[in-house]
């Protein structure tokens, strides 16, 4: 079987490259309010996770999409220079 290979143009890996970090931290931040919380409001404290998480996640998203999006129109008007 023959492996898959992706062809994706450098300016959308560098999209991608600048806004990883800022996911991740998004991602890093979540998970130290999850565990730092002292526990007493345990609903207001599953809330706000949830939150945070859902805005790593919905981040996420706009950015490989938009990436994916670059990478088809610079594809799709011929001037791929990988």
């Amino acid at each position: 079987m023959k492996p898959i290979r992706l062809h994706i143009d450098k300016k959308s890996l560098r999209i991608l490259q600048l806004g990883l970090p800022f996911v991740l931290a998004a991602l890093i931040y979540t998970v130290y309010y999850l565990l730092g919380a002292e526990s007493g409001s345990y609903y207001i404290i599953m809330n706000i996770g949830k939150q945070l998480l859902e805005h790593a996640m919905m981040s996420l998203t706009l950015l490989v999409g938009g990436a994916l999006l670059f990478d088809y129109a610079i594809k799709r008007n011929g001037k791929d220079n990988s």
